[in-house]
């Protein structure tokens, strides 16, 4: 999958292509980046988010995967408190 994470026009980030069922850390770690993507309020938020979306879409493996999608949960959680 080829993504352009950062553009001058602001396109946003493709729809999710992790399965909730298959692959359930990485649906909702992608889940939480569109909708902090959604909530970006300047270019450095923006560049932020999709940084993670990448880490996520290029990991090596599903374990890595995995790993990388669960640590962003964590963070978001605790962000949120």
């Amino acid at each position: 999958m080829v993504v352009q994470f950062f553009s001058p026009r602001r396109q946003p980030l493709p729809g999710n292509p992790y399965s909730q069922t298959l692959n359930s850390a990485a649906h909702s770690a992608y889940d939480q980046c569109l909708q902090r993507e959604h909530e970006a309020i300047n270019d450095v938020q923006l560049l932020y988010t999709r940084c993670l979306v990448y880490l996520i879409t290029e990991a090596p493996d599903d374990d890595a995967r995995d790993y990388i999608s669960i640590e962003i949960l964590a963070c978001m959680a605790t962000a949120i408190r």
